[in-house]
């Protein structure tokens, strides 16, 4: 998957043809550092660079002039024996964001104008990735009953029907009617109430009706 970073632009082409590789950095200062009898905890910082990992690149892209960059950060936590080896070491990070960035980066540019050519699926799990530009129809409600939408995308809003200004304050129950399946509705809410993942397939409205 890391070997993929920047394909297929004529950058990555370039690059792999020249036998470049991946530049894989790992970090941890000493200041995020603690020590606390025969624990160490750390912050660590892992850091993946494109095959375009020149100091002198001026391609544009992620900082330092290089053409894709991922970047993932954690905690650290190892215990130690008495005679100072190593007795456990856990490593705590989000393996979910790190794989998206990687499958956003495979896809990233393919004919060298500094965008991807197609939107990749990804499974949307913080309100900063939610918020971002999409051709996906978003919709972002309130954390907590009664679920007020407090934002939506143009896609949404141009499938549904409702401008950003109609559906604010409302809930998604505006897009339910005659056909929409109640019992399906309130199963899913239950995952909701107990803030556990959910999904589900109903029959909803746009705003005239259809």
């Amino acid at each position: 998957c890391i070997e993929s970073i920047g394909s297929p632009s004529p950058r990555w082409k370039a690059a792999r043809a020249r036998g470049e590789r991946p530049l894989v950095q790992y970090a941890v200062e000493a200041s995020d550092t603690a020590v606390a009898d025969d624990v160490l905890m750390a912050k660590w910082l892992l850091t993946v660079k494109s095959y375009a990992a020149s100091p002198t690149s001026t391609s544009g892209g992620a900082s330092g002039g290089n053409e894709c960059e991922c970047r993932l950060d954690g905690m650290l936590r190892c215990a130690f024996t008495p005679q100072n080896k190593i007795l456990s070491a856990e490593f705590v990070f989000d393996v979910m964001s790190f794989m998206q960035q990687l499958q956003c980066a495979a896809a990233w540019d393919p004919v060298g104008t500094g965008k991807a050519a197609v939107e990749v699926p990804i499974v949307v799990n913080t309100l900063q990735m939610a918020a971002l530009p999409s051709t996906e129809c978003r919709a972002i409600t309130s954390a907590r009953p009664p679920y007020q939408i407090v934002q939506v995308n143009p896609a949404w809003s141009q499938l549904c029907g409702y401008t950003s200004e109609e559906a604010s304050g409302r809930t998604l129950g505006i897009l339910q009617g005659p056909a929409t399946d109640r019992a399906a509705v309130a199963r899913f809410m239950q995952d909701v109430h107990a803030g556990r993942p959910a999904a589900m397939t109903v029959t909803n409205y746009k705003k005239d009706g259809r």
